[in-house]
Parts: C-alpha cells; structure tokens; sequence
C-alpha cells in the first residue's frame, strides 16, 4: 500500500484554496456552507448522485 505524504495532501488543500479566491468562489453566498461535513459524507453524497444519474464522471485526476 502506497502511503500518502501530509505535505502532498497540505499542497493539494493550498492549490485548491488558491483557486477559490483566485475564482472568487469565497465571495459566493454558499460559500463555507458544507464545513460542517466530513468528507467521507460529502464523497458518499456524491456517489450518490453518480449512481442515480444526476453527476457523471468524466474523468479521473487522482488514481
């Protein structure tokens, strides 16, 4: 099993924090509203959707 580098996940969570404010996604009106989840929710929400049609997945960034 191939074990995960904190500092790969802390630069990943960096890159995408830096897209939400260069996007001014933070100024959205929802923004922050999920917080409150934990990711195994959102990722089980989100399977969800993929399975009743509603998201489909188009392609694969992380293996």
């Amino acid at each position: 099993m191939m074990e995960t580098d904190t500092r790969d996940i802390d630069m990943d969570n960096l890159i995408e924090a830096r897209k939400i404010i260069d996007n001014n996604f933070d100024k959205l009106p929802v923004h922050g509203h999920g917080k409150d989840y934990t990711s195994a929710w959102w990722k089980a929400l989100a399977g969800l959707l993929i399975a009743h049609g509603t998201f489909e997945v188009l392609s694969s960034i992380h293996v």
